[in-house]
């Protein structure tokens, strides 16, 4: 059995995609927008904007949902 396209898929997944964002533009991301993880400043850095999730709860943190009563 060959392995060599195996190791290829392998290594290929390993390479770091560049950058689309700078250090300096993820620290503005994440002072305009406290709390958000670093998991999803990770993917704008390397995927740009648009790959930022549209779901709010992918990228900040969620307390439990919680019933409220009162003004």
């Amino acid at each position: 059995m060959n392995i060599a396209p195996l190791i290829l898929l392998v290594t290929q997944g390993c390479e770091q995609q560049p950058q689309r964002f700078s250090d300096n533009a993820i620290q503005e991301f994440r002072e305009g927008m406290p709390g958000i993880t670093e998991g999803c400043l990770n993917k704008i850095k390397y995927g740009g904007i648009e790959a930022m999730p549209s779901s709010t709860d992918e990228c900040f943190e969620m307390t439990p949902a919680r019933q409220w009563k009162g003004l």
